[in-house]
């Protein structure tokens, strides 16, 4: 469970944290176990913030579906993809 301060904290910052490209986009490769082709990729999200390092996505995206934000940082990520 989230506390009260770190979802307020996440949600004033968020927008500016868009404007500023923190969120980074990896992506995970997926692999058939059969024949160990790649089949795929999985595009994963995270947050690093310039003064505070990683943020885990447990973190923030929780907050994020709660308040109704998760939408944007969706298009977000699906631009950068």
């Amino acid at each position: 469970m989230q506390s009260v301060e770190n979802e307020k904290w996440v949600e004033s910052v968020f927008d500016e944290a868009l404007r500023n490209e923190e969120f980074m986009v990896y992506y995970q490769p997926k692999v058939k176990t059969r024949d160990r082709h790649l089949c795929g990729a999985e595009a994963l999200v995270r947050w690093r913030k310039p003064e505070g390092g990683l943020i885990p996505p447990m973190e923030f995206i929780p907050i994020l579906e709660k308040e109704g934000s998760i939408c944007t940082l969706d298009f977000y990520v699906l631009d950068k993809v």
